[in-house]
């Protein structure tokens, strides 16, 4: 961005003078931590931490946040799946700002088709600050280990930010990257993620496989 000083006639309020600056760069970061856990077949809960920073020239700001979350699926319908989350249930401010996070409650629906290679998903969000906003997505698997994204996240006032982007996979590992375009102009984003752990279906599928080799034992 290009960073201009700008002398206005107090009389006329019109612009008398415009020397340039320089430029400046707006960057935006997050890095969250979080934990979920299966605790039954078709349902999950979740909390995560991340760290949110924003540094705009010589400005900048940075949150410690708390959000928490519940996952269902095949509860409505086969394939069917839905989330409720509250996001900044706790947040700690610091950096030379008096901003506040808002606290947002999103409750969420996605749907899969074709053995998951086509996942449509939307859901509503209600912000402590600016009210309700309706977000949609798409995403389509090209092949098993690629596919390809995009979205649109509205509020009061429209359609706030659009967005494209592909992911990859492999084994627990996966890669995203994906270009948005809002009021700002455009930006990049990337993210990767690790899964590690056992999960419940693994675990029942073991005690399954000992079930099996009892039964072949005593018959």
């Amino acid at each position: 961005f290009e960073k201009v000083s700008v002398k206005i006639d107090p009389t006329s309020q019109e612009i008398v003078k415009m020397t340039k600056l320089g430029t400046f760069s707006d960057t935006q970061q997050a890095y969250t931590v979080g934990y979920g856990r299966q605790f039954v077949e078709n349902m999950s809960i979740g909390v995560s931490a991340k760290s949110v920073s924003h540094q705009m020239d010589t400005f900048s700001q940075s949150f410690m946040t708390l959000d928490t979350g519940f996952f269902a699926k095949d509860l409505l319908a086969k394939n069917h799946r839905m989330s409720f989350m509250a996001q900044n249930v706790v947040a700690q401010a610091s950096g030379d700002t008096a901003d506040r996070l808002p606290l947002i409650l999103r409750f969420g629906n996605a749907y899969s088709m074709l053995r998951g290679r086509i996942n449509l998903a939307m859901d509503v969000s209600k912000n402590s600050f600016s009210g309700l906003g309706f977000n949609f997505g798409a995403e389509y698997w090209v092949v098993r280990w690629a596919g390809l994204r995009i979205g649109i996240e509205s509020n009061s006032s429209g359609i706030a930010e659009t967005t494209a982007g592909f992911g990859v996979k492999y084994k627990n590992y996966s890669l995203d990257m994906s270009v948005a375009l809002h009021e700002l102009g455009m930006s990049q984003r990337f993210s990767a993620s690790w899964r590690f752990g056992r999960s419940v279906k693994t675990s029942q599928r073991d005690e399954a496989k000992v079930l099996v080799a009892q039964g072949h034992e005593l018959f």
